[in-house]
């Protein structure tokens, strides 16, 4: 699929930050974010500062593992076109070029030459209604390990106090199994709601 963009966007991902350049009419623009949420935020308005959107700028990154599935989601969902590449394409690229690179200024500057010049295709992360989904059922999951160790608990309880029929703390704990059980429910039924909003 050819695209149109006028503006192509390095990002060079780790752990704690990353680092992007903006390449536009053969000119570089370079900010460094934190890897969180609020980073991504600021990376948007940033971009949004230098007077480009969304479907003009072409995004690469190398593929680092899961150090950069939350910026390229991001990404994805305000509209850019996003594009995770293999490190050893981007690497034989700037071999190609000559280029030495040795810092993350200079390897977002790579990744966005790269991107300019060989317009590799869009990798599209997971849809967002199936991350919601799999969110939904970690949380299905926690509740139900909570209430397994509540039961378990609510079990000790009376055991230990089997001679105590009239013990205190076991209307408490009933409550709280009964707090959990409406919760898993009320999660089980989020899940369906999902699948019938969203998947077919």
């Amino acid at each position: 699929m050819t695209i149109k963009t006028t503006a192509a966007l390095g990002i060079d991902i780790s752990k704690n930050d990353f680092d992007v350049a903006l390449l536009r009419l053969n000119k570089f623009k370079n900010k460094k974010f934190v890897n969180n949420s609020k980073g991504f935020s600021q990376l948007a308005s940033w971009l949004k500062g230098l007077g480009v959107s969304a479907p003009e700028v072409h995004v690469a990154m190398q593929a680092k593992g899961v150090y950069g599935e939350s910026v390229a989601t991001f990404l994805h969902d305000q509209g850019f076109y996003v594009s995770v590449v293999n490190g050893a394409r981007v690497k034989g690229f700037a071999q190609s070029e000559l280029s030495r690179t040795n810092t993350d200024k200079k390897d977002a500057c790579v990744i966005a030459r790269f991107c300019e010049a060989l317009k590799p295709t869009q990798g599209v992360p997971t849809a967002k209604e199936i991350r919601e989904l799999k969110a939904l059922f970690r949380r299905l999951e926690a509740l139900q390990e909570a209430l397994q160790e509540a039961l378990q608990e609510m079990l000790q309880q009376e055991q230990n106090r089997v001679a105590d029929s009239d013990s205190i703390l076991l209307p408490e704990i009933e409550d709280h199994i009964t707090d959990l059980k409406l919760r898993i429910k009320q999660t089980k039924q989020a899940i369906d709601d999902h699948i019938d909003n969203y998947i077919e």
